[in-house]
């Protein structure tokens, strides 16, 4: 993964506003190496030498201090170094070069520039010069709420659907060498094909990794499991928390096959499903077999906005088979209290069952 990605994640961290699922992979890459932990407390210490200066919400105004500050540089642009940063509030204070431009990279990440500026900074870290652009560095975030759902087209012709309560985190402009976005919550993937470029996934337990292939992610930050279902094409499905070389460690996936990652192990064996069920919430439909209705009643609350309260617990676990496409959601209730024998109470948005 890139710097500038991973400056993106550490800063949202560090400020409190990554997801649950960031910060399991930004304190599982902390963990992988002792590199990977100096380069987080370089960058932590650097982020907090000036408290006064952190990034402010108005970013159009948080441009204009930094562009005051830019001003006053002395900068050698064939070496890309920076001499002295003078403060507007007249304390002269200096940094070293790579401090500066990290504080930078930071603003970067968070949408402050405007147009394509590469900026290039000194990393004690690397010892090397790296350069950020605003088309590698900035993310963009399309989050749906329950009842909604949403497409999307990316930059190389990919085509995505966002299902609901979903949130889907990717650049503006993809990396050359790779295609690379975060997920939480579920969608379908149309990957343009393109053997030079890896197109990876990133989810809290699991990572896909594809070329060009049409599958479906599940990834709900409520559920126990990542579930991976390919349509067509393959695709490679590897644990997010587990590091291990055995050779189980990774699935591979054809059409029609589906795994499965629970937190903390590798994914289970590739098998045939019927990918229907799967995919039919593309179609606004639902197919569900031998489902547990614990999982019939997530998707409805998501897809209806609905609140459910279960007086019986081990009602959540008995399995349900049935198929909806043109019912009403009252049509969908009604028939499944006949079928799983239970009693119900609606109130607005919340619906009681009694068994």
């Amino acid at each position: 993964m890139s710097d500038s990605k991973q400056l993106n994640r550490i800063h949202r961290y560090l400020t409190g506003e990554c997801s649950a699922g960031e910060k399991k992979l930004i304190e599982s890459w902390i963990e992988k190496t002792p590199v990977n932990r100096r380069k987080f407390e370089a960058f932590k210490k650097i982020w907090e030498v000036d408290p006064r200066q952190e990034v402010e919400t108005d970013l159009r105004k948080a441009w204009d201090q930094l562009e005051e500050q830019m001003y006053q540089v002395d900068m050698k642009r064939s070496r890309g170094r920076v001499q002295e940063l003078q403060y507007p509030s007249g304390q002269n204070k200096r940094r070293s070069s790579s401090a500066i431009w990290f504080r930078i990279a930071a603003i970067l990440v968070v949408g402050i520039l405007f147009s394509v500026y590469a900026i290039t900074f000194i990393s004690d870290l690397q010892g090397e010069e790296q350069t950020i652009t605003e088309s590698e560095s900035v993310m963009q975030e399309v989050k749906t709420d329950r009842a909604n759902q949403s497409e999307m087209t990316f930059t190389d012709g990919t085509v995505v659907r966002l299902n609901a309560a979903s949130l889907i985190r990717f650049p503006r402009q993809f990396d050359s060498d790779v295609r690379n976005l975060y997920l939480e919550g579920e969608a379908w993937f149309d990957v343009r094909h393109n053997p030079d470029v890896e197109f990876i996934v990133e989810t809290p337990e699991a990572t896909i990794r594809v070329l060009g292939t049409e599958f479906n992610v599940r990834a709900y930050s409520n559920e126990e499991q990542v579930e991976v279902v390919v349509a067509d094409g393959v695709v490679a499905l590897h644990s997010a928390s587990v590091v291990t070389n055995e050779e189980n460690s990774e699935v591979l996936l054809t059409k029609g096959e589906m795994s499965r990652v629970k937190p903390g192990h590798v994914p289970t064996p590739a098998q045939q499903v019927d990918i229907d069920s799967y995919f039919s919430w593309l179609q606004r439909k639902f197919i569900f077999d031998e489902q547990p209705f614990g999982r019939v009643l997530r998707e409805w609350e998501r897809r209806f906005d609905v609140d459910f309260n279960v007086d019986n617990q081990s009602l959540l676990a008995t399995p349900f088979t049935g198929e909806f496409r043109y019912e009403t959601f009252d049509e969908m209730l009604r028939l499944t209290s006949i079928t799983l024998d239970f009693n119900y109470s609606r109130n607005n948005n919340t619906i009681t069952i009694n068994k």
